[in-house]
């Protein structure tokens, strides 16, 4: 990741800084009262619940860096790790945002987290993750499967959907999220492309593992895909995903 503790501290510290003029833009400005109902209900139902996805990604690189091989590895994981929590707790300053800092906002996510039949899938995805103990097989089933799919659907398809239904303000409260997802894919494009380039072997597990978890990533966000953009949204995140298996030297 071109990065030692050091220059990681002072990177994330600009990160943070640009955020929070982003996050204070949008407060002063009371940004907010410009959504409509419609926008504020499908941020709290459909995007807030994120927060407990980050927390598992949270968890499921820090895995990888007490059990990967290398430093080179690990503590690109690490930084990966505490990059995610960082996410959480930016989406939960989006639901305080949205619910005046009451907090009811965040209340309410989590019971669509753990009630929410659109929810559901991708749940029991997490919770999949969460009990695997190959570091590695988690590495793709993370990072590459669920995060590249994640990212198109929510950085990319539902920020035209939020600039097309006047919501285009809350990008500023995403972008943080966008960028670091963009950093995210160079380092671990490059982490696939060497372990599928050292050997055969390496190729052909790798290859079983995404299908397995492109299977699982299917079952688990169609639901919540549909209801979140529409019945197409899905399939084209796959093609997002599958591009970058190609480009990793990995076909279907």
């Amino acid at each position: 990741r071109q990065y030692y503790y050091g220059s990681y501290v002072q990177q994330r510290s600009r990160t943070q800084e640009n955020a929070e003029n982003n996050y204070s833009f949008f407060e002063k400005r009371d940004l907010v009262d410009l959504l409509s109902d419609e926008v504020k209900t499908r941020l709290v139902r459909l995007v807030i619940p994120l927060r407990h996805v980050e927390t598992a990604a949270n968890l499921n690189n820090v895995y990888g860096t007490a059990h990967g091989s290398g430093t080179a590895i690990t503590q690109a994981l690490l930084f990966e790790g505490m990059d995610r929590f960082g996410m959480a707790q930016y989406y939960s300053r989006i639901g305080l945002i949205l619910d005046g800092n009451t907090g009811d906002a965040l209340a309410e996510a989590k019971r669509y987290w753990l009630e929410d039949k659109v929810w559901q899938g991708l749940r029991g995805y997490v919770e999949k993750t969460l009990v695997t103990k190959d570091w590695f097989e988690l590495f793709i089933a993370q990072d590459i499967v669920l995060d590249t799919l994640l990212h198109d659907l929510y950085h990319n398809q539902l920020d035209v959907w939020l600039r097309d239904n006047g919501a285009q303000d809350v990008s500023m409260l995403t972008e943080v999220m966008q960028e670091q997802a963009k950093e995210s894919t160079r380092w671990s494009d490059a982490v696939l492309k060497t372990v599928v380039s050292e050997s055969v072997k390496n190729a052909d597990q790798i290859q079983a593992w995404i299908s397995t978890w492109r299977i699982r990533a299917q079952e688990a966000l169609s639901p919540l895909a549909e209801d979140l953009l529409n019945d197409q949204a899905l399939a084209e995140a796959f093609a997002v995903l599958e591009k970058r298996l190609s480009k990793s030297g990995l076909g279907k």
